[in-house]
């Protein structure tokens, strides 16, 4: 957290991003506001986003499925991207 507080607007830099990409959200983390997550997906171009409910800074066992089907789908458009 601290290291976003003093890295600044990172927007631009999110807006150059070119590769695949998916954006994974607790939707009850307390620390880092659900909007934040959002506007971060919103400044990558075509990124995927996925707020799971409940999930906080926690990584969930129940969840791990989940949240690799979603890596392994940015994945599989990253190698149809290379073809």
């Amino acid at each position: 957290m601290a290291s976003a507080l003093v890295s600044g607007d990172r927007r631009a830099a999110l807006k150059r991003i070119k590769a695949p990409t998916v954006v994974i959200l607790g939707a009850d983390d307390p620390l880092v506001p659900i909007e934040a997550g959002r506007d971060t997906a919103a400044n990558i171009a075509g990124a995927k986003l996925i707020e799971i409910a409940g999930m906080g800074q926690d990584l969930p066992a129940a969840l791990y499925s989940k949240i690799a089907d979603a890596i392994e789908s940015v994945a599989k458009r990253t190698r149809a991207g290379a073809s």
